[in-house]
Formats: C-alpha cells, sequence, structure tokens
C-alpha cells in the first residue's frame, strides 16, 4: 500500500486509490448513494468532455481517491484526455456541507501537473466559479478544521 505525506496534518498517512468512474456512472444498481455522486460529477465535469458510451470523442479518463488515515482529508482527481491531445486534470474536495471545492487544470501535456505544464486553472465552489485567493482561502480553512480534529 502506497502511503503519502498529507497536505492538511502532515502525517505519513494518505492513500491513494484507483477508482473507475466510467464503470461506477454505467452500473445499474446505484442504490447506495453513488447516484448522486454520478449526477454531480455528469452536471460538474461532463460538460468539459467525458463519459462516452457510444466511442465518438473518445477520451481517456484516470481516476484517483486520496483520502487520509489519520485526519480524514480526501479528495477525488480526474484526469482526462482526448483524442485531440487535450488533457485537464480536475481536483473535487468536499467536507461534510461545506461548500464543494473544485479546480480544474486545463494542461498542455498529459504527463504531470505543475506550473510549466498547466495552461490556466479553474476555481469553483459548489457551481461557482471564483477567484484563485477565495478558492485557496477556504482550502486552508477547511484544513484547518482537519488539523484542529485531528489534534484534539
Amino acid at each position: 500500500m502506497e502511503f503519502l505525506k498529507c497536505k492538511a496534518c502532515g502525517s505519513i498517512g494518505m492513500v491513494p486509490m484507483d477508482v473507475d468512474l466510467l464503470d461506477e456512472a454505467l452500473a445499474d444498481d446505484a442504490d447506495d448513494g453513488s447516484l448522486e455522486l454520478r449526477e454531480y460529477l455528469s452536471d460538474t465535469i461532463g460538460a468539459e468532455g467525458g463519459l462516452t458510451q457510444d466511442g465518438e470523442g473518445s477520451t481517456d479518463e484516470e481516476s484517483r481517491f486520496y483520502s487520509c488515515h489519520v485526519c480524514g482529508d480526501n479528495w477525488l482527481s480526474i484526469r482526462r484526455s482526448d483524442d485531440r491531445g487535450e488533457s485537464n486534470v480536475t481536483f473535487i474536495h468536499q467536507m461534510g456541507v461545506e461548500p464543494v471545492l473544485r479546480r480544474v487544470a486545463h494542461l498542455q501535456t498529459q504527463i504531470v501537473v505543475n506550473e510549466r505544464t498547466v495552461d490556466h486553472w479553474e476555481y469553483y465552489l459548489d457551481e461557482d466559479e471564483v477567484a484563485e485567493n477565495e478558492w485557496m482561502d477556504q482550502l486552508e480553512d477547511r484544513r484547518k478544521v482537519l488539523r484542529a480534529i485531528c489534534s484534539n
């Protein structure tokens, strides 16, 4: 099992897991609450080119879910690239009933996300696009709450 350093609490307790959202989105037995996740994902990221069932405009998709075993921080990353070479990575953070924090990196390459490969970022609180500093403030507030819970 691969462990990474958690950005919220600093422990080596973050565990990444591969998930297959395409299989989830096409599953018929959605009585476990995953229907809400699928609806959210199709509403928020489906418009950016994505889950295709018929093979037209094919899109490669890789998804990973990261979860910290110490503080409970978690997020979902979804990397999508199409046959035209365009690529984006969406990061979705959620904690309880707080706003869903989502940001999208539009990439020049399909390899790594860093300052040199990202053309631009889009930042969202729930469905509303916001400025980077407002999004970062919300993320830092979220991490402060997780650190406080972890240290008590």
